[in-house]
């Protein structure tokens, strides 16, 4: 979980390994990453029930694999902007401890 009290329901996917292509991954390891972005994804709208997902592989500063899988609401501080993009709103938001502990128990579950 990214803790960024200007969204709710972030999380980061990251490959440990310094790959910079999805495509050079071994399939094995590339369905996997697929399968969890999936799951991720899954588990965050039982969890927040947001108005949308996003999903976001750029990069460009970082270069190597790195998934960001972002829960959207229309009230988040940059909808309906990418929220890279200059903020609309000052809201505040935290994920609860109750949402962090339930997706880290949902993907525990699935990952085992």
């Amino acid at each position: 979980m990214i803790d960024d009290q200007n969204i709710r329901g972030y999380v980061r996917l990251d490959i440990i390994d310094h790959v910079k292509e999805m495509s050079q991954l071994d399939d094995t390891l590339r369905e996997m990453m697929y399968s969890i972005i999936n799951t991720t994804e899954k588990i965050l709208i039982d969890v927040f029930d947001p108005h949308k997902i996003n999903l976001a592989s750029l990069g460009n500063i970082t270069p190597h694999i790195h998934w960001h899988i972002i829960s959207r609401f229309k009230d988040d501080n940059f909808y309906p902007n990418s929220i890279w993009d200059s903020k609309k709103r000052n809201n505040i938001f935290n994920n609860s401890y109750d949402e962090i502990l339930a997706i880290k128990k949902q993907l525990a579950e699935v990952l085992d």
